[in-house]
């Protein structure tokens, strides 16, 4: 047979077929680990819940996305939950997500919406967060409602701290931990006002705590350092992730999902933005 002359200009057509290829072999892995959730997206990164936490369930959740009062993307939700006890009410409460949009779609960026007191960032292991300590009402929120299928009783009203990370505009990771609302808290954040017309979560929000509230700076910041202590977010060592096991899982309530609590808003991606 003979022999093509230039044959060297073959190796960028061989190098062009076989990269894909290659990388074709080592897909992502995006899941739930011995004691968190796991994503090999790079950067890859580990979100594992420390001590007394433990994890007590985890699983998919197939939800629709809401998009400007219309039906948004469909979205898998890779997540992992856990508490500090197996019985009885439960007072304090995490959960890891992990998710992806469909073609087309990115999430928007994290707002300063009604339920948040404030927000921050944090730089914790490959990637950059966005924080917010915030109220989550018990009603419509189905991570409540996953403790409540199973027997066991929750907060009304939970005071959580949301880390969220968005490293691709389709791509999001969120880690949040609750503990019930404080007392000094829960004396009119919902059902009544004071005398200046003013609830107290709206003085909470704008700082501006009357004196029967003055002790909630304290309990505030007693929760976030709780909170700073509930999660690690590290870039894993390249070993393999160990399955989790547990002896059983929790029941799925049959309940709406309703993601865009859990994630965030989401948008049609502009494929064609204009410059000028």
């Amino acid at each position: 047979m003979p022999k093509l002359k230039n044959s060297g200009l073959l190796k960028p057509f061989f190098l062009l077929f076989a990269l894909p290829a290659l990388f074709a072999c080592t897909p992502a892995f995006i899941g739930a680990e011995s004691d968190g959730l796991y994503s090999s997206l790079q950067p890859p990164v580990e979100i594992k819940a420390n001590p007394p936490l433990k994890l007590l369930n985890y699983g998919r959740l197939l939800d629709m996305l809401q998009a400007d009062e219309l039906l948004g993307p469909n979205v898998v939700m890779n997540y992992a939950v856990f508490s500090d006890t197996e019985q009885g009410p439960v007072t304090k409460h995490a959960h890891a997500i992990i998710t992806s949009l469909d073609a087309g779609w990115e999430f928007e960026p994290v707002e300063h919406n009604m339920n948040v007191i404030s927000s921050g960032a944090s730089g914790q292991g490959p990637y950059r967060w966005t924080t917010q300590l915030l109220f989550v009402p018990a009603a419509e929120d189905w991570m409540s409602d996953l403790w409540k299928a199973n027997g066991r009783d929750t907060p009304k009203v939970w005071l959580a701290k949301r880390w969220t990370a968005t490293p691709l505009p389709d791509t999001r990771f969120v880690a949040e931990y609750r503990e019930e609302m404080p007392q000094c808290l829960m004396k009119a954040p919902y059902d009544g006002q004071n005398a200046r017309g003013m609830t107290a979560y709206d003085m909470v929000k704008n700082l501006m705590l009357p004196m029967e509230l003055a002790n909630c700076g304290s309990a505030l910041r007693d929760f976030e350092a709780r909170a700073d202590q509930s999660f690690t977010f590290a870039r894993p060592d390249g070993t393999r992730p160990e399955a989790p096991a547990l002896a059983k899982k929790l029941v799925k309530p049959q309940t709406i999902v309703r993601g865009n609590k859990l994630l965030g808003d989401v948008r049609l991606r502009d494929l064609f933005p204009l410059r000028f």
